[in-house]
């Protein structure tokens, strides 16, 4: 069965839309990944993704912490990727600020909170794994492993224009979420039995 859900964006304050009140600009925008696990699950999700763009957006559409409690009822949150709070410290040496985000979506999700780890070939991933179990066996946190995984036929821009994902090949040049041409480092590509089509009614 499929799991609907987001990655967004989670900042201090959603309300803060300026350098001077969010003093790492776009880089206080970090990642967080969550899931529908039921019918108020979906809802929240909803009304998670319409606040971010009608009261949150600078520079991304964006939730903070104060969202999250509110609407936190029947989501799966996990710590997602290089780019969250967690990770992003972790990456940085900052181990307490992570434990304490942690220690903060815990406190909201419970045991609906779970650390993400992943291996993409980067040595920036492969660096933060121990400390994410270190902080999983201290706080009983259960961990999960995940990948990025795009379905054939998402249209990827390149130097030679729009192009389906399976078409891009090693050293190909990009366009990345920073606005610039970067070269593909590696490839990989996995057939599945069988894909769902998902329907929503509301």
């Amino acid at each position: 069965v499929p799991l609907l859900g987001s990655e967004f964006y989670l900042s201090r304050d959603r309300f803060a839309k300026s350098n001077k009140e969010q003093i790492d600009g776009r880089k206080g925008n970090r990642h967080i990944v969550l899931l529908a696990k039921n019918w108020q699950g979906f809802q929240n999700l909803c009304t998670l993704s319409e606040k971010s763009w009608t009261e949150g957006f600078y520079n991304d559409p964006r939730i903070d912490f104060s969202l999250l409690e509110k609407y936190h009822e029947g989501i799966i949150c996990s710590s997602a990727c290089l780019s969250s709070i967690v990770n992003n410290n972790l990456l940085h040496g900052r181990y307490d600020q992570a434990r304490k985000a942690s220690i903060k979506l815990k406190d909201i999700f419970n045991d609906d909170f779970y650390f993400e780890v992943m291996y993409h070939g980067l040595d920036a991933e492969r660096y933060i794994i121990p400390d994410i179990f270190k902080l999983a066996d201290s706080l009983n946190i259960k961990v999960v492993a995940s990948n990025d995984c795009f379905v054939a036929g998402t249209m990827i821009c390149s130097q030679n224009g729009m192009i389906p994902i399976e078409n891009i090949s090693k050293r190909d040049l990009v366009l990345t979420h920073k606005n610039r041409f970067s070269s593909v480092e590696f490839t990989n590509q996995r057939v599945v039995d069988k894909t769902f089509l998902v329907k929503t009614v509301l």
